[in-house]
């Protein structure tokens, strides 16, 4: 509601998935940088959607100083299916927003036209949705973002799933980067440039479990500074950071909880604003 009312208008916008969602806590970012900030990542986006949503903000409020890009590692393609379409339904009218997510799908249009379809695309939580968000309302709960941040007070997960994947990949884990996610990726620095945006290319911490799994990590982090130094873009590396061996700040292998959030925020907004590739410790 924010993007489209054009209410946001800040300095510093911070963009990705629920990892950017729950890593990026604005307050701490304007407190260390002197600038106004919002996230607007969304959990379950990749970069066709997350860029599809940055022209729609573009398109109703004033360009921010820095766009601030988490790389999810995970997500080296371009999404095949929108996650939890009925998000964006009450905004399809916006052709800016309409278009971009129709090129990742391009069935939208009935959702556009016929909104019930929503509930036979991939929403078995939908339903689950509608009626809690109902009830918020009812009870004039507060919203749960601040400014687009998620504080992630979750406990820990526990470790069957993360044992289960790392079992299943025991020999090693292999990150892939795409033609068409090479494509899209030079479109939005080409984008940027054009609206005179400083970007900026992050990489979270992740759990030491999965960096140890992981056989190309130093590869793929070798490509993106090359990419910015050739761009002149910032690169800020901090996966290898000591919050990685903190189990008090880990809801699972990749994402952080409230207190790990804080501390990443508090080094990420420390780091100079220099068009060169860094990698920052995090005590």
């Amino acid at each position: 509601n924010e993007i489209a009312g054009g209410q946001i208008n800040t300095e510093l916008l911070v963009c990705g998935s629920s990892i950017g969602q729950s890593h990026y806590h604005p307050e701490i970012l304007s407190d260390m940088t002197g600038l106004s900030c919002h996230n607007i990542s969304l959990s379950g986006t990749a970069l066709a959607t997350q860029f599809a949503v940055l022209k729609w903000y573009l398109g109703k409020n004033e360009p921010p100083k820095l766009v601030v890009l988490n790389i999810d590692l995970f997500h080296g393609d371009i999404e095949k299916s929108i996650y939890r379409p009925y998000r964006y339904l009450p905004y399809l009218n916006d052709d800016i927003l309409f278009r971009g997510l129709s090129r990742i799908d391009n069935r939208l249009w009935l959702h556009k036209h016929f909104p019930f379809t929503n509930l036979l695309y991939r929403n078995k939580d939908y339903q689950k949705s509608v009626i809690s968000h109902c009830l918020l309302r009812l009870q004039s709960r507060p919203d749960f973002l601040d400014r687009g941040y998620f504080a992630n007070t979750r406990p820990r997960m526990g470790d069957r799933a993360a044992n289960d994947f790392l079992q299943k990949n025991s020999s090693g884990f292999r990150y892939e980067l795409t033609e068409p996610y090479l494509v899209l990726l030079e479109d939005l620095i080409q984008f940027c440039r054009s609206s005179r945006i400083l970007l900026v290319l992050s990489l979270s911490p992740v759990k030491r479990e999965l960096l140890m799994i992981e056989t190309n990590r130093t590869e793929i982090i070798s490509f993106y500074e090359r990419l910015c130094l050739s761009r002149q873009l910032i690169f800020i590396d901090m996966s290898h950071s000591s919050l990685n061996d903190r189990d008090d700040v880990w809801v699972n292998m990749t994402h952080m909880n409230a207190t790990g959030a804080e501390d990443f925020s508090r080094a990420f907004g420390s780091m100079p604003r220099k068009a060169a590739p860094s990698r920052v410790p995090v005590a």
